[in-house]
């Protein structure tokens, strides 16, 4: 627990408080002038007074052409001055009371008093990313500086690093050594999506043939992409598993593709009432007819050598086609029974399908002599065909019982399309992770930027123990703002470790001043205004440095308790952020030593909300480097506060005096959350297992910046003993369809316009309905009141919702409600405006209208 805060006015040089009586707006000498004009209005000796001579009193003497006299007239004139006064008063009485004093400084003087000191706001702060230049490697100062681009109004601003740190060009992006791994073949059902080497230019429904690993599969073209094949596979190869071993170079993977030769099956043609299929399918040589055999059928071949043929050895195609070679692979597409086979031979010969009869021959009466009883009656179908002797992929003769009259054969594959070797890594990035890199020379605790590439998502984290390891170098990352590794995959990441802190801000040297060695609280005003703050676990720090003669003298909030040798100076902000360095004196703090021109400041302004920049801004640097060949933020710079202004330091200057510096109560941590530079709101509830959760959001209702900082902040204030989980801010999108009816005299996009800037103004004097500055956490909205919001505005005369909705739905709610740690937020293209004229909204008896 911290000390209390004590309430001190800055010591005089001459022990006067030179605040005093800045609110005692009628002096002692007026009530002297008072007494003194009434005084002689009842003197009767010599005094004029306006009136006809016979309402003189004796011994006055009437003034010819006067119609007013000397006693009036110094009546008259206090009442002149104490008119003007009161009217000065009633003006500028109000800043005696922190609850009605509107001036700023007034409001800085109520809040010292209370031991509080307005927020002077905060630099916005963020990592760059430098990218060095091939082969080369080197240090990036501190107070390096950089600049970011202008966007439409948004001018230019300047940042600078934080710190020195290496830069390598081996750390411009690092990948995981895992980061990829050998192309699987999994089937997801009968679908596999294989990335290849080459664009493969096929059609959807080209038949493939895809094989390696000993394995082989006829698979269709499912979709053809530039770098990757998605096929269905029709065939299974005796696979029991959708899984097939991982790429591996001794029998890499390859797609078969764009065939030269189609062919069908001998016989898929012939008549099928002269030809029986389940006849022509039957691969048994012809028999010729005889009187025991009369029906015969079978395959007649002739052309090959002897002995070379046997019944069923051989596939008979429709036609000769170029014999393949033995070895070749083809596939043989008939639907369920699909299947990828291997020539062993090939051969052309002249095959015919036969069929014959011994027909009985009607005889004559009386017949004559020897006269035929029977006929042979043949009949054939012929071709020169190939025939192909087969086995199957995993080496087995194939002989057929039935030749498949329904396949299609494909072979002479003119196509070899290669798998690739590898693939980005789909498994999660762990916390723990080797990466591809020589990290020699980095030190524990340095920040770097990880970024998925496929959409540029990135997240900040630090390394916290790094050591070598024989396939590069393992590191164990600590993710900031509730990142978790997990969320991006090992193959789509890579990390920049050439990341360096920098803030908003330019540095400025000036020389303050000469000291005479003897006056006791000199004073020095810097030139420069808004001195950039950094946040800490104190709240803020100023980025300022203050030499006498050469030495660091430290800074200090106030002189209470230094020694009369300390060298410290107090830097104190004026209303207009002008900062003005006192010095001790009189026993509180060393004097400055004598010296011409020896108070020097070394500092950086640069403050507020206008240095906040989104991912990608920060690309110019101020001055070429030979290393450096450019730099940019993937995350944006964030955290950027302004000083607070007359209504922040209203509401917040008596939050030290409720809480004293330290955290008792539930409230007292949202109190001193709101302490905090950069959180604009606040809350806090107790959890049922004894913890506290903390909800803290900046102006734009967002997570504060700094949430670590945060942390400290409080941490250092209150029992570290209860648990503390600081949650973020949840807005919550709706969905917004109006329709206005507007007044004759007013133009449709005037009205149309002004129900937008009623709704989503970021005007901070007037902000929106659905913006954060008017909202607060869990604050439902009603139809009716928005409503009332919206028909308060001149030229408006009606109004209907047609969506009011939280995204994505569509209806119309009478009510919206947030969480606790939710606010309602509407965005511009979520919100739809229809003006229409006078008299399109029709009354609705049931409120539909207003």
């Amino acid at each position: 627990m911290s000390r209390p805060p004590i309430p001190r006015a800055a010591p005089s040089p001459r022990g006067i408080d030179t605040e005093q009586g800045q609110t005692a707006y009628f002096g002692p000498r007026f009530a002297d002038l008072v007494a003194l004009a009434e005084a002689l209005a009842r003197d009767p000796d010599g005094v004029a007074v306006p009136g006809s001579a016979d309402r003189l009193a004796p011994g006055i003497v009437e003034i010819p052409g006067k119609d007013r006299g000397l006693a009036r007239t110094l009546v008259e004139i206090p009442a002149l001055f104490a008119h003007i006064l009161g009217e000065h008063q009633s003006h500028y009485a109000a800043e005696a009371f922190l609850g009605t004093a509107t001036r700023a400084d007034s409001l800085i003087r109520h809040g010292r008093k209370l031991a509080y000191v307005p927020d002077q706001g905060v630099a916005a702060t963020g990592l760059a990313v430098f990218t060095v230049k091939p082969g080369l490697s080197g240090e990036v100062p501190a107070h390096f500086a950089l600049q970011s681009e202008p966007k439409g109004a948004i001018k230019s601003q300047t940042y600078e690093t934080l710190e020195a740190a290496e830069v390598r060009a081996g750390w411009n992006e690092i990948r995981p050594v895992a980061a990829r791994h050998p192309t699987p073949v999994v089937f997801d059902g009968d679908l596999v999506t294989l990335p290849v080497t080459a664009p493969p230019g096929l059609a959807t429904g080209d038949i493939v043939l895809l094989r390696g690993q000993g394995k082989s599969a006829v698979c269709e073209v499912v979709e053809s992409m530039a770098r990757s094949l998605r096929l269905r596979r029709l065939s299974h190869a005796g696979e029991s598993t959708g899984t097939w071993p991982p790429y591996s170079a001794s029998d890499p993977y390859v797609i078969l593709a764009r065939p030269d030769t189609v062919a069908r099956v001998f016989g898929h043609a012939a008549d099928p009432v002269t030809f029986p299929p389940a006849q022509v399918a039957d691969p048994s040589l012809y028999v010729t007819p005889t009187a025991t055999s009369p029906n015969s059928r079978g395959y007649s071949v002739t052309g090959v050598s002897s002995g070379s043929y046997a019944p069923g050895d051989s596939l008979i195609l429709a036609e000769a086609v170029d014999a393949p070679e033995p070895g070749a692979e083809i596939a043989l597409v008939r639907g369920a029974n699909t299947r990828p086979l291997v020539v062993t031979q090939s051969r052309e010969a002249a095959v015919s399908f036969r069929t014959g009869a011994l027909l009985a021959i009607p005889q004559p009466d009386p017949p004559p002599a020897n006269f035929p009883t029977t006929q042979l009656v043949e009949r054939s179908v012929s071709a020169r065909a190939t025939l192909l002797d087969l086995a199957t992929t995993g080496g087995s003769a194939l002989g057929w019982t039935s030749l498949p009259l329904d396949g299609t054969v494909y072979m002479g594959w003119t196509r070899s399309i290669a798998v690739a070797p590898d693939q980005p890594n789909p498994a999660p990035l762990t916390a723990t992770v080797v990466l591809d890199a020589d990290l020699d020379g980095i030190a524990p605790g340095r920040q770097v930027i990880v970024r998925r590439v496929s959409d540029e998502t990135a997240a900040a984290a630090a390394i916290q123990r790094l050591d070598p390891v024989a396939t590069g170098w393992q590191v164990i990352l600590g993710f900031r703002d509730g990142a978790v590794a997990s969320s991006f995959a090992m193959g789509d990441v890579v990390i920049h470790a050439n990341a360096v802190p920098v803030s908003h801000g330019e540095s400025t040297a000036e020389v303050l001043g000469t000291s005479d060695g003897v006056t006791p609280h000199q004073e020095f005003p810097l030139k420069k205004p808004g001195v950039t703050r950094i946040s800490d676990a104190t709240g803020s720090r100023l980025e300022l440095e203050v030499r006498v003669n050469g030495v660091l003298w430290d800074l200090v909030d106030d002189f209470h308790a230094i020694p009369p040798e300390g060298r410290v100076a107090a830097a104190r902000a004026d209303a207009d952020q002008q900062l003005t360095l006192r010095f001790g004196g009189e026993g509180r703090g060393a004097v400055p030593p004598s010296g011409t021109r020896n108070i020097t400041a070394e500092y950086r302004s640069g403050l507020g909300r206008i240095g906040d920049a989104e991912a990608g801004r920060l690309t110019r640097i101020r001055k070429a480097s030979p290393i450096l060949g450019g730099v940019t933020n993937p995350l944006p710079l964030s955290g950027g506060a302004d000083p607070a202004g007359p209504d922040d330091m209203r509401r917040q200057a008596t939050r030290p005096i409720l809480t004293f510096d330290r955290a008792v109560s539930l409230q007292d941590h949202a109190d001193l959350a709101l302490l905090f530079p950069g959180v604009a709101r606040a809350a806090a509830r107790w959890l049922d297992r004894g913890a506290i959760e903390l909800i803290a959001a900046d102006a734009a209702g967002a997570a504060p910046a700094d949430s670590a900082g945060l942390r400290a902040f409080l941490d250092a204030r209150r029992d570290t003993q209860i648990p503390l989980a600081l949650l973020t801010p949840q807005p919550v999108d709706i969905g917004l369809t109006l329709r206005v009816e507007r007044d004759r005299a007013w133009l449709a996009d005037a009205v149309r316009q002004a129900v937008r800037d009623r709704l989503l103004s970021a005007d901070p004097d007037a902000p929106g309905l659905f913006t954060f500055a008017a909202r607060s956490f869990s604050q439902p909205q009603s139809l009716s009141g928005l409503y009332s919001r919206i028909l308060d505005l001149d030229g408006v005369t009606g109004v209907e919702a047609a969506r009011f909705a939280i995204l994505p739905g569509t209806g119309v709610a009478d009510i919206l409600h947030a969480t606790d740690r939710q606010w309602l937020r509407l965005g511009a293209s979520d919100l739809v405006t229809d003006v229409v004229d006078p008299g399109a909204l029709i009354p609705d008896p049931d409120g539909g209208a207003a």
